[in-house]
């Protein structure tokens, strides 16, 4: 039927093919369900949800929101759709999740997935594909679509421990698709980090790892999203000394000297908070632990004291013309990128000076 309606371009025919699917689905046995037909159904059921008419395409679509339940759709994912065969089980699997995401897009069918523990249905699915780099996008764009306003109800579930885990494991793709994984992962993490009892370690090394290899080639809103992340941990002192040490001040540099991300002044307000913090509480900590140095007696009379010498009243006068300047105009955004990046380097130039090892003493 669905094969018959994409072809025809039949609105009528497409509605009563997304009827039949809802049909089969409701009534198919666990045995049918793990069978390869299942597989085929679901791919030419998404498939038909976008149609290249628009009619027949909106005709489903409602039919679909109509028929269609997205809690019984993560079940069928959860009973193990397309059998054993793994390839045509993850298949089948992002299928149904493009099909339930698209269910959510109407407030109604959000409310009531919400309601039907649509949480913990959308994490079981995205535990048993984790590893699947397309399973794991679509389950974390059907997760922040469920999480506004929702977002201890996702903890809860174990989103973020589904999106560490999927991060972890995700890593090796393309950069097309490493670069909206990264951003998804991030934003799923920064989500459920208020509401985890213990902040994840690993978070910060995948963090810092990632804005290491999109830095160069990533689009400003992943790297937006890795700033928002790095921001939240860098507001907890006890992280400073590991996220100096996985060189996050010098990725922060490199993020203000290139002209596509510097452009954006949120970018370089985030990039500038994050190394400020960095490196004041590392070395606010490795200044804790040092031992206070030993004060040198100093003699009597070792110092005189000159009274100051008073500038000219010709020197006063034209230190005032000078500073009587005419308003300077607004710099464009790649001089203001420039000008604070060489600050902020010779700014951590200077905090960190007194803590390196002197060439001469050896390490």
């Amino acid at each position: 039927f669905c094969t018959c309606a994409l072809e025809g371009e039949d609105p009528e025919l497409c509605a009563e093919a997304a009827s039949n699917f809802s049909q089969a689905v409701g009534k198919a046995s666990q045995a049918a369900l793990r069978s390869s037909s299942s597989a085929s159904a679901c791919a030419m059921f998404a498939s038909l949800l976008r149609h290249p008419e628009e009619t027949c395409r909106k005709r489903v679509v409602d039919e679909a929101q109509k028929n269609l339940d997205a809690a019984q759709l993560l079940r069928v994912i959860g009973q193990g759709v397309g059998g054993k065969d793994t390839l045509r089980r993850w298949s089948a699997s992002v299928n149904l999740l493009q099909v339930v995401r698209l269910l959510v897009s109407k407030a109604e069918a959000l409310e009531r997935l919400r309601a039907n523990d649509g949480f913990r249905l959308a994490v079981e699915a995205w535990k048993q594909g984790s590893q699947v780099a397309e399973l794991a996008q679509e389950c974390c764009a059907l997760m922040l679509q469920l999480a506004p306003q929702n977002a201890r109800a996702a903890a809860a579930a174990g989103a973020g421990e589904c999106a560490l885990t999927s991060w972890q494991r995700c890593v090796a793709t393309d950069v097309g698709l490493r670069t909206s994984l990264v951003q998804g992962f991030a934003e799923v993490s920064l989500l459920c980090m208020p509401y985890l009892q213990e902040r994840p370690q690993v978070l910060s090394r995948l963090a810092c790892e990632s804005l290491r290899s999109l830095v160069s080639c990533g689009s400003a809103p992943v790297i937006l999203a890795l700033l928002k992340v790095l921001t939240k941990i860098s507001q907890d002192i006890k992280s400073a000394p590991s996220l100096f040490n996985l060189g996050l001040p010098e990725l922060l540099l490199a993020v203000l000297g290139q002209d596509n991300l510097s452009s954006d002044a949120l970018m370089r307000r985030m990039a500038a908070e994050v190394l400020v913090k960095t490196i004041s509480f590392a070395v606010a900590g490795v200044g804790r632990q040092a031992p206070a140095p030993a004060l040198c007696p100093v003699p009597m009379g070792s110092f005189r004291f000159k009274e100051p010498r008073l500038p000219r009243a010709t020197d006063s006068w034209q230190a005032e013309l000078l500073s009587k300047r005419p308003p300077q105009p607004t710099l464009d955004p790649a001089t203001c990128a420039s000008a604070l990046k060489r600050r902020l380097e010779t700014w951590k130039f200077r905090a960190v000076a007194p803590f390196r090892v002197n060439p001469c003493e050896g390490p």
